[in-house]
């Protein structure tokens, strides 16, 4: 038996409760709270330093990074001045360093295309990463290229500094 403490357990429950302890015993969780109940106590105790804790995900191609810190959502509209729009009062309302979305997709608007980095760039100054609705390329202004971007993924294939599109090996 091992007594995990000093942690952020994140639920994924409804309610979205976060514990401070949790008690593995044979394999299974024996028990989540923020302290540790006394039939547990004779524990091994693992104290992790205030560590975030989130729970497995069944699905084998999780992106949690990927989708964990996002403060866009791109899908809705069907063309490209009302994504644009979307993107502007969106970053608008938001003062952080730089400003992370998804959802894109050429084939949601009437124009078929994605948002070049010049059109970010005119509504945007804050560096913006926007993924596709695949999760598996990008589009960003100039800002996000210059302040973030190493300069061996500018130069890769896939990445394509006119467009702002970040795909392939980049």
């Amino acid at each position: 038996m091992k007594v995990f403490q000093n942690g952020k357990f994140i639920s994924c429950e409804e309610e979205n409760r976060l514990f401070r302890v949790l008690v593995e015993d044979g394999g299974r969780i024996a028990y989540t709270g923020d302290t540790v109940p006394a039939q547990y106590a004779g524990g091994e105790i693992v104290d992790l330093g205030g560590r975030c804790v989130v729970p497995c995900f069944g699905d084998t191609h999780a992106h949690f990074t990927s989708t964990a810190y996002l403060q866009l959502d791109t899908r809705g509209p069907d063309n490209i001045a009302d994504v644009l729009q979307l993107i502007k009062e969106t970053c608008e309302s938001i003062d952080t360093p730089f400003i992370t979305g998804f959802g894109l997709s050429p084939h949601a608007v009437k124009e078929n295309r994605l948002p070049t980095a010049k059109e970010l760039d005119a509504i945007v100054k804050t560096p913006l990463f926007i993924k596709k609705y695949d999760g598996h390329s990008a589009v960003c202004n100039t800002a996000l290229m210059a302040e973030f971007l190493p300069r061996e993924l500018v130069k890769l294939p896939g990445m394509n500094r006119e467009t702002g599109l970040c795909g392939g090996e980049a």
